[in-house]
């Protein structure tokens, strides 16, 4: 197997919950605001290369450890706007 060096590598934060579009004045392209998607992102920077971040509630939501067998025990750091646990798990 290749080892992709770390700048070419993929991390994934996943976080469900409401959000408002915002639209652009040129060009009319929609961009999502809101907590959940701060906390997506903050999930992001929290996973390694090749790993997949998400909060406890949407790991659960999605079928949790049934669905996902190679996912981590959730386990809880501190990130501003999510208080409960997270899963991280490899991407395949």
């Amino acid at each position: 197997a290749w080892d992709y060096p770390k700048s070419m590598s993929t991390r994934i934060g996943i976080n469900g919950g409401q959000v408002w579009m915002f639209r652009y004045t040129k060009g009319g392209v929609e961009d999502p605001l809101g907590t959940p998607v701060d906390v997506a992102a903050r999930l992001c920077k929290l996973a390694k290369a090749q790993e997949i971040a998400c909060s406890k509630a949407t790991f659960v939501t999605a079928g949790g450890g049934d669905l996902f067998p190679n996912a981590c025990e959730p386990f809880n750091v501190p990130i501003k706007g999510i208080q409960q646990g997270c899963h991280f798990g490899k991407g395949a």
